[in-house]
Order: structure tokens, then C-alpha cells, then sequence
């Protein structure tokens, strides 16, 4: 692990600055959470909406069993950063000394790989009648961030971090599915605990450093009576509570998971065409937020391709974010897989 070779985080003096940039990547529970900014701290939140597949916001069909493992493989990269404006900063103009304006050359290099294993427990009964299920992810994060920044003066510093550790606990205790004749309609509430690493200022964070709850509904109509034609919406809510070791609350945020699927072979090929949008609908707020002016909120937006073979459990999908403001701009490939567990449990059980 390289560490900076100048500009201190404890030297406040001007040509110092350099330790304001900031760049924290997070991929987890349904987690990618990067923050960069020049004087400013840009918080962003746990829900990573690129990573559910477009099934994934649905209990599984009650043959899959009661207990499910899944594992999501997350590969994130961006050579971007833009800003509310919507456009790519490519360098920093600051002030050095005797006034003289600074100009920092950005070079951004993304390059993350995450996983994040799931346990599932879908039991056999019901609740406001409803399929009652919930599940927990504990995800494992390898943040690896380069980012160069020279000047012209020869100030600066480079930033290359690779680290594997736990990120935040994600707990789901409710989670209820009601199926129609035509559509199937979720409605989740979630939980997350700050049990990655976090200290404040710090290059390798995995954790974000607070709690925060997660509401969470979704919608699946079939188009078709043997349901092999599927459109999805999802709505995720976020809603932060105070970072650890600084005061700040990050913004509530809003995201809109959608796509539409198509099985072919008796369910042996999955087509989709996947997106999301995500947009913070509240102001940061503390002693340690930014001022009014600088009071930007962060959107992001994408489209890509879902392949999957809903017998075995497995979906491949590539998500292309087009449109970013206050965050990186990227690009995303995920992993999955699912494995029921009730034949092992049920083996081990008649064993014993």
C-alpha cells in the first residue's frame, strides 16, 4: 500500500489542499459508494443500484426451498469524475502561495472488485398475506483507488490503495411479496450497521461510517399468462444517520431500479434490459457539511444487459452509467449466483 508522499491531511496551509481530495470507493450488499471533492466532502449512500438483478427484488419460488446462499461479483471501473455541472473535471485550479493560482491535473483510475455473499430465508408462511422472507449481506470490499495529481510546481501526491476487508452489515428483517394473477409487489425494509473499516479523512475506507435504514418496494408485471415476459420497477429510499468520528448526515437518497426480461427454453435463458437512476433528495447537513452554496446533490444514471439461466441461478449483467453529477461516471460488471441449501441442511440433519 502507497501512502502519500506530500501534503499531510494535518497541513492546512494552502499548498496543502492536495489532502482535501478525497476518494473513497465501496462495492457491497447491494453496495458501490465512491466520494471525491476539492475543499468539499461529497457523501454518497450504501444502495449500490447497479447491483440487483432484475428477479432479485422478489423472493424466490417457493421450490427453491427456505434457506438460499448468493453471492454477487462486483467489477467497477471509472477514469471519470464529474461535476454538478454534469462535466468531467480534468484538473483543480486552487490557490498557492503569494496567491498564484495552482492547477492540479486529475487522473482518475477506478479499479474495483468486490463480493458479496448473501443468506436467504424464505419460510413457509405468510404475513398480511403475504410471502414473508429476509436476508443478510456481509459484503468484502478490495477498494482500489489511483488517483495522480501533479502541479506544475511539482506539489503533489499519488494514491494507490489495495486492501481487502469487511464492509457495512446489510440486515433485511422484512420482506413481504404478494403475487397477483398479472404482478408480483414487494415491500422491504432494511437495515445498515457501520461494521467496515471507516476513520474519517482516511484513502482506503471500506465502510462508510454510519447507520442508515433502507425502504424498499418493487413491482413485476407479467405480460404474458406463462410469465416469461416481465417488466420491473423498483423505488429504493435511503435515509442516513450521522457519520462516525464527524458531523455530518449524509443526504436521503431516491433510485429507480427498472428493466424488462424475457425467458426463453423453459427457463433455461434469461434476456434483459436493465437500468437505473438514482438521485439525492435531501441536503447534507452538520457543522461538517458544506456550505448552502456548495450544497450540490449527486444523480447517476445507467442502462446495460442482464443474461441469465434461471435454473441454475446464475445472471451475468453489464450496467454502462451515461449521466453523473457530483460522483463518478463508470462502468459496471456483476456476477451472480444461487445455491439452495435445504438439501444439505435437510442431509446433515438425518445424519446426525
Amino acid at each position: 500500500m502507497n501512502r502519500p508522499t506530500a501534503g499531510s491531511s494535518d497541513d492546512r496551509s494552502s499548498p496543502r489542499m492536495l489532502s482535501r481530495m478525497l476518494c473513497r470507493t465501496l462495492l457491497g450488499a447491494a453496495l458501490i459508494c465512491v466520494c471525491a471533492g476539492s475543499g468539499q466532502a461529497i457523501e454518497l449512500n450504501h444502495y449500490a443500484a447497479g447491483i440487483p438483478n432484475l428477479d432479485d427484488f422478489f423472493l424466490p419460488p417457493p421450490e427453491a426451498g427456505q434457506f438460499i446462499y448468493g453471492q454477487y461479483n462486483m467489477y467497477y471501473f471509472s477514469d471519470t469524475f464529474r461535476n454538478s455541472d454534469g462535466k468531467k473535471v480534468d484538473s483543480i485550479t486552487l490557490t498557492g502561495p503569494g496567491g498564484r493560482p495552482i492547477t492540479i491535473k486529475l487522473d482518475i483510475d477506478i479499479d474495483n472488485y468486490n463480493i458479496a455473499p448473501l443468506l436467504m430465508w424464505a419460510p413457509k408462511f405468510t404475513l398480511l398475506g403475504a410471502r414473508y422472507g429476509a436476508y443478510a449481506i456481509v459484503p468484502v470490499g478490495n477498494p482500489s483507488l489511483a488517483a495522480d495529481l501533479s502541479t506544475e510546481i511539482g506539489l503533489g501526491r499519488s494514491v494507490n490503495e489495495g486492501t481487502w476487508d469487511i464492509g457495512d452489515f446489510f440486515f433485511q428483517p422484512l420482506w413481504l411479496m404478494w403475487s397477483l394473477p398479472h404482478a408480483d409487489i414487494t415491500a422491504g425494509y432494511g437495515l445498515y450497521a457501520p461494521t467496515g473499516r471507516y476513520s474519517n479523512g482516511a484513502l482506503d475506507n471500506v465502510g462508510l461510517g454510519f447507520w442508515e435504514h433502507q425502504l424498499q418496494t418493487a413491482l413485476r408485471y407479467h405480460v404474458d399468462q406463462a410469465r416469461t415476459l416481465s417488466g420491473v420497477l423498483a423505488v429504493t429510499i435511503e435515509i442516513p444517520q450521522e457519520k462516525e468520528d464527524v458531523d455530518i448526515t449524509p443526504g436521503s437518497s431516491f433510485a429507480l431500479n427498472w428493466g424488462l426480461r424475457k425467458n426463453f427454453m423453459d427457463d433455461w435463458l434469461q434476456l434483459g434490459v436493465v437500468g437505473y437512476d438514482t438521485w439525492q433528495i435531501t441536503d447534507d447537513t452538520g457543522s461538517a457539511a458544506p456550505p448552502e452554496p456548495l450544497r450540490h446533490h449527486d444523480e447517476v444514471h445507467a442502462a446495460g444487459i442482464q443474461i441469465g439461466v434461471p435454473k441454475l441461478g446464475v445472471a451475468f449483467k453489464y450496467m454502462h452509467e451515461y449521466e453523473a453529477r457530483d460522483r463518478f461516471e463508470g462502468q459496471l460488471l456483476t456476477l451472480f449466483f444461487a445455491v439452495p441449501l435445504d438439501p444439505a441442511i435437510n442431509w446433515i440433519s438425518t445424519s446426525l
